[in-house]
């Protein structure tokens, strides 16, 4: 056999030849020393440049470090999820018992006895337009074929009838003689409505003065 070329060596040192290949190199490299030493230096070159790719491990200390500050993080996190959600649950909770307080006290007059904090007037009431809906089933999107089969349960506060304006927000309806019809047949959602309202947008609630027509 000839000297085998340089990228003969290479492949032969990387494990690309075929048997043939390597038996005819091996011979050679056995009674050629200059080959061989060719071969010797690109294996240990290819060797080196091997091992400098490799990933030197972090130092201990340094990996403490990052996991303390990545343990420290998490419960930060964790903490404020926690206390963000309980203040909104607290928030929701508290208007669903003021709301639920005074319509069972004064059913007919929901809407006059809501008024915001520190004793200021009624907020005056407004024509809002839009359809009706099942607010949990509106919020994931579902279709209104599927909203007007969605009953929902038992003191269920989200699978309720509200109202979906134009700009796509939700509103719940305080209940009272003016929406109560509307508010127990789910076969009427995807009605268009014109409502005359006080909004608390505070609470997302309308408290509803009278339903028109459209």
């Amino acid at each position: 056999m000839s000297h085998p070329t340089l990228r003969q060596i290479l492949r032969y040192l990387h494990g690309e030849c075929e048997a043939a290949e390597v038996e005819s190199i091996t011979t050679h490299l056995g009674i050629c020393s200059a080959c061989r030493q060719e071969a010797e230096e690109e294996g240990e070159f290819d060797r080196r440049v091997r091992r400098a790719m490799e990933p030197a491990p972090a130092p201990p200390p340094l990996v403490d470090r990052i996991r303390r500050r990545l343990a420290d993080e998490a419960r930060a996190e964790a903490l404020r999820r926690s206390t963000t959600g309980s203040r909104a649950a607290l928030a929701a909770a508290a208007a669903f018992a003021l709301i639920a307080l005074l319509a069972v006290a004064n059913p007919g007059g929901l809407v006059t006895a809501l008024r915001p904090a520190g004793g200021s007037a009624v907020p005056a009431a407004h024509h809002y337009h839009g359809q009706l809906v099942c607010l949990g089933c509106a919020r994931v999107g579902m279709g209104l074929d599927g909203q007007r089969r969605c009953l929902g349960r038992a003191g269920d506060r989200e699978h309720v009838t509200g109202l979906q304006t134009a700009d796509g927000a939700l509103w719940r309806l305080a209940e009272n003689e003016a929406v109560r019809p509307l508010l127990g047949q789910p076969e009427l959602r995807g009605q268009r409505v014109h409502l005359e309202a006080r909004a608390y947008p505070e609470i997302g609630y309308l408290g509803v003065v009278a339903v028109h027509p459209l």
